[in-house]
């Protein structure tokens, strides 16, 4: 980034020279060429003591709040104030990450954490990818971000942001109808291969591939690589059931399954259906199934009827319906 780029918005006032900057650094110990080293009085020390350290690494810009005294090829900029100035140049050097993600901030004596925490549940719980900077660190999905601070630095925090807002979209995706047999088959396939909890019996999975060919079948996409889907099947001119659906456990719990059952239920009652029935494993038989009972009435099925020998006595079957 531009010298006269990482500085929009801040004090620093003047003429810039044409220098390239690949980094911030406030610790003189991270210095190196090609990065800019900015002053900062603290508690205990002073960072304008250490600018001939930062020089020493190969550092030659500087933001400072007093005169420095260093060789006449480092480059002394003044900043009124450089702690507000770094949180300036780190939004600007990070590309303003905030601007990409919705920010609830959450003040108070006691309880921050802890309402923190039960307000990331609900969230996840809606679908809705959610991250936390707090006491304890950052996490964002399965990831921990440490952080030195129990308040990041401006420079850690917008790091942090920035690699949030990528994780965002790393993680998205695109709902949509597949008409062709064979690619159908194909998505269906990859993501149940990766679901061996729910789809560890061979004969079963080559079936519900095998009839997912002439299904109505949507997949959540992410450019060319299916982490979803899902199939249905007519089991009256009234009815219809969810034959099968899948996603990839890497993308549980974003909200996927709930994307994907919206669009066969939005296709389902414009086709004039008036009800539609899933089947699975009855609750209390193995913690894989008993999540998929919770997301299914979770989406307003409503338990039916159990058919404890359809599947086996080892898999007593639930019915669940709705009405469209």
């Amino acid at each position: 980034m531009f010298l006269k780029e990482l500085l929009e918005g801040t004090t620093v006032a003047g003429d810039y020279p044409q220098a390239d900057i690949c980094d911030i650094v406030y610790d003189s110990r991270k210095a190196r060429p090609g990065t800019a080293f900015v002053c900062m009085k603290g508690e205990t020390t002073d960072g304008h003591k250490y600018a001939k350290s930062a020089y020493d690494l190969g550092c030659r810009v500087f933001v400072a709040e007093e005169a420095l005294s260093l060789p006449d090829d480092a480059i002394v900029l003044m900043s009124e104030n450089t702690r507000r100035d770094l949180a300036q140049m780190s939004i600007n050097f990070f590309g303003h990450p905030a601007d990409e993600l919705k920010m609830i901030g959450i003040t108070g004596t006691k309880g921050k954490t802890s309402i923190t925490y039960i307000l990331r549940s609900a969230l996840e719980n809606c679908g809705i990818k959610t991250g936390v900077i707090g006491t304890i660190g950052a996490f964002y999905g399965d990831k921990k971000i440490p952080t030195v601070n129990t308040t990041p630095e401006s420079y850690e925090l917008q790091k942090i942001l920035r690699e949030m807002a990528e994780m965002t979209e790393k993680y998205s995706y695109e709902i949509t109808a597949v008409e062709e047999p064979d690619r159908r088959a194909a998505y269906a396939e990859a993501v149940l291969h990766a679901l061996p909890e729910w789809f560890g019996i061979p004969e079963s999975t080559a079936a519900y591939i095998a009839e997912s060919r002439r299904q109505p079948f949507w997949a959540a996409l992410h450019g060319d690589e299916v982490w979803g889907f899902i199939a249905l099947q007519e089991t009256s001119p009234a009815a219809v059931e969810l034959a099968v659906m899948g996603v990839r456990p890497e993308m549980h719990r974003s909200g996927m399954g709930r994307a994907l059952f919206d669009a066969a239920h939005a296709w389902a009652k414009a086709a004039g259906y008036r009800m539609m029935q899933v089947k699975t494993v009855r609750e209390g038989c193995y913690p894989c199934y008993d999540r998929t009972n919770a997301f299914y009435r979770s989406l307003g099925f409503a338990p039916l009827e159990c058919f404890p020998t359809l599947w086996g006595e080892r898999n007593p079957c639930m019915v669940y319906v709705m009405e469209l």
